[in-house]
């Protein structure tokens, strides 16, 4: 018996663009208007119809799961089919607003375990927290 092989892709959402000191935009991490996991999924799922048509939706809409997500640190895990990983990390490239509020998708981590896409999470939240507490001292 072969097992269903998945991948366990681990996102963060940053908010609008501001302007920076540099006149450049940049995105910022902030809470965005009450995005949910069905909202997400919903989202992911229309923006891999818009690039690819009924064929890619399809294929990933079988095996497409928003396993985690929270609002508070915009951070989610989504698990796909090994072989369509890379329509989903194109479509989320191309989603520029959620719930009509901008936004940018940055893919943290990829890997074939949720553990692995857990453990990424918490490093990255760690890393994160050291971060801005050393922005604070400054």
């Amino acid at each position: 018996m072969v097992r269903f092989k998945n991948r366990w892709v681990l996102i963060e959402i940053l908010g609008g663009p501001v302007a920076s000191k540099t006149g450049e935009e940049e995105y910022e991490n902030h809470h965005i208007a009450s995005i949910t996991a069905g909202l997400l999924h919903n989202t992911i799922k229309d923006a891999i119809a818009a690039n690819y048509g009924e064929y890619g939706l399809g294929c990933v809409q079988s095996s497409l799961n928003v396993k985690y997500f929270s609002n508070h640190t915009n951070i989610g895990i989504l698990r796909v089919s090994r072989d369509y990983y890379h329509m989903l990390l194109v479509s989320l490239f191309f989603i520029k607003e959620i719930n009509g509020s901008p936004c940018y998708i940055t893919v943290r981590h990829i890997g074939g375990t949720i553990l692995k896409a857990q453990r990424a999470a918490i490093q990255y939240d760690l890393e994160t927290l050291l971060r801005r507490q050393q922005q604070g001292e400054k």
